[in-house]
């Protein structure tokens, strides 16, 4: 008989601990599956930052030519009218900045380009990249991100350019960089994943800029440098746990 009670007792404690076991792994079942779930949503959304902001591009540059100013002139038209059009869509110019105080030329620059090609190849690269960093870092660090590359590259361009400039490629070149650094930063299959999405992006777009910077000074080598170095430090600092992969 004190041997049953003994196995009955024993069956008890069993019991409860099977019970106390499962209560405590219910909350952290619970919790994996939100952050699973969550993990699903964001892979799953659409990238906001990066159809906002391009779709923005595309309908300030169509508003300027409905403007009956029609086709910008390119960067290789150094005329006077060349420039007041260019100036008249927002773009950079280092006179109305520093001496009119005109500052908010540091970020409407991004939306002001000399014709469509110049148009379609910055949104083409810009794209995929804001596709892909806000995908891993979400929408607020990638916003913020974007902000900061953007006046870094302006203020660039406003130190070390007089001439006036448009387009996005500074910004293009801040994030390639940033995510190219960072993805060198990742040691793990997610790594492999993000240089295959930024890959075909980053050289035949540094390739590209490069052959068409050489011999040609009108090309607004400040904002580019300051897009790379900006980038470079940015891929640095961003973070490896806690993101979306």
């Amino acid at each position: 008989l004190p041997r049953h009670a003994g196995c009955r007792r024993s069956a008890g404690y069993h019991a409860k601990t099977r019970a106390s076991s499962l209560s405590t792994s219910l909350p952290l079942a619970a919790r994996i599956a939100r952050l699973t779930y969550n993990e699903r949503m964001v892979r799953k959304s659409s990238p906001w930052v990066a159809i906002g902001l391009c779709s923005a591009m595309v309908l300030a540059h169509l508003g300027v030519q409905l403007k009956g100013t029609g086709s910008l002139p390119s960067y290789l038209d150094a005329t006077l009218d060349a420039r007041l059009a260019l100036v008249r869509s927002g773009a950079r110019d280092t006179a109305l900045i520093a001496d009119a105080g005109e500052v908010w030329r540091v970020f409407t620059c991004v939306f002001a380009h000399t014709g469509w090609l110049h148009l379609l190849f910055n949104v083409g690269f810009l794209f995929p990249a804001l596709a892909v960093a806000e995908r891993r870092f979400g929408t607020q660090r990638t916003v913020a991100t974007t902000v900061l590359l953007t006046s870094i590259s302006s203020l660039f361009s406003v130190a070390w350019t007089p001439e006036v400039s448009a387009g996005a490629s500074g910004l293009v070149f801040g994030w390639i960089a940033a995510l190219a650094v960072y993805a060198l930063r990742r040691r793990d299959a997610a790594s492999g994943r993000l240089q295959q999405s930024i890959g075909l992006a980053l050289f035949p777009f540094l390739g590209f800029i490069l052959a068409l910077s050489v011999g040609n000074p009108l090309l607004d080598h400040a904002s580019h440098a300051g897009g790379l170095l900006s980038g470079l430090i940015v891929g640095g600092l961003l973070p490896t746990r806690g993101v979306n992969d």
